[in-house]
């Protein structure tokens, strides 16, 4: 069984959230053990990608942008 590895840039808009999961320091405290989690799966399978912060309304045009593309697909 090969294990095929995505490459995929992560835009969130959670600015804390990405500082933290781009530091190399650790919280000790419940969201440090969550960002340390998603660091070591991010890390197990997508480590060729990115996670970058995008400001609040360049992700809502992103959103709406999905969700014209899902409301408008056919089965």
């Amino acid at each position: 069984m090969s294990l095929i590895l995505a490459l995929i840039d992560f835009e969130l808009d959670a600015k804390r959230v990405v500082d933290s999961c781009l530091s190399p320091r650790h919280d000790v405290n419940e969201f440090g053990f969550i960002v340390q989690n998603c660091n070591t799966f991010f890390r197990q399978f997508y480590e060729n990608s990115s996670v970058e912060f995008v400001q609040r309304q360049i992700n809502g045009v992103a959103h709406n942008l999905a969700k014209a593309i899902s409301s408008s697909t056919s089965f």
